[in-house]
C-alpha cells in the first residue's frame, strides 16, 4: 500500500492538471476525481482484504506452528517410551542369557566331574587289576 498509494495520488494529481488546462469545465474535473476516488478506494478495499489474508494466514500458520510443537513433543515421548521398553527387554535379555550360560556352565561342570570320576575309577580299576596281575602271579 505504501508504495502503490503515492503512484495513484501521482497519477490523479497529473490527469487533474490536464483536465484542469485543458477543460475549464468543472464537471468533467468532478468525474476525473470521482473515477480515481473510486480507484484509489479500491486499491484500500484490495489492501485491507489482502493484510486480512495475511493475518489469516499468520494465525493458520502460528496455530499450526503449535499443532506442530505439541506434535514433535508427543513423537519425543512416545519414542522416549520406546526406547525405555527397548532398554528394559534388553536387560532381560541379557538376565535370560546370564541364566542360560550359568545353566551350562552347571552341566559342563557336572560332565566334567563326571568324566573325572570316571578317569580316576578306571585308573584305580586298572592300577587293582594290574596288583591283582602282580600278586597272582
Amino acid at each position: 500500500m505504501n508504495k502503490i498509494l503515492p503512484l495513484v495520488t501521482t497519477l490523479l494529481l497529473l490527469n487533474l492538471s490536464r483536465a484542469y488546462s485543458h477543460d475549464d469545465n468543472a464537471s468533467s474535473l468532478k468525474l476525473l476525481i470521482g473515477k480515481y476516488k473510486t480507484s484509489l478506494d479500491s486499491v484500500e478495499t484490495v489492501y485491507k482484504e489482502t493484510m486480512k489474508e495475511l493475518d489469516t494466514k499468520k494465525t493458520r500458520f502460528s496455530a499450526d506452528n503449535e499443532t506442530t510443537s505439541l506434535d514433535l513433543s508427543s513423537k519425543i515421548k512416545f519414542l522416549e517410551g520406546k526406547i525405555s521398553s527397548i532398554e528394559q527387554e534388553r536387560k532381560l535379555d541379557i538376565e535370560a542369557n546370564e541364566a542360560e550360560v550359568q545353566k551350562a556352565k552347571g552341566i559342563l561342570n557336572t560332565r566334567y566331574k563326571a568324566g573325572l570320576e570316571a578317569i580316576i575309577c578306571r585308573h584305580f580299576i586298572f592300577l587293582f587289576n594290574f596288583n591283582l596281575f602282580i600278586f597272582h602271579n
